[in-house]
């Protein structure tokens, strides 16, 4: 079982594509993994777009929908990379 980090950018489709093309020859069991931070204005664009591939290739998807709310002691970098561990460790 593979869990891939998937943003809606062509480098995480392009490696689920590639994932998907071995997935019968290693069988593998696929889990797609999204988390949308609301702040790039194509954010809910991303999602839907995640959330189709996902329906049309019959694949497992778990999202998570975060807010980050400027003037927190962490910069939105760190904040997010430790959001990101956290929904992947769960």
């Amino acid at each position: 079982t593979i869990v891939v980090g998937v943003s809606g950018g062509a480098d995480s489709l392009c490696l689920l594509h590639l994932l998907l093309s071995l997935r019968e020859e290693m069988q593998l069991t696929i889990i797609v993994a999204h988390v949308n931070y609301g702040v790039r204005k194509t954010a809910s664009r991303d999602q839907r777009l995640v959330e189709e591939f996902a329906k049309q290739h019959g694949l497992r998807l778990i999202t998570k929908k975060l807010h980050f709310t400027p003037g927190r002691k962490k910069n939105f970098e760190e904040w997010a990379r430790q959001q990101r561990y956290t929904f992947f460790a769960a």
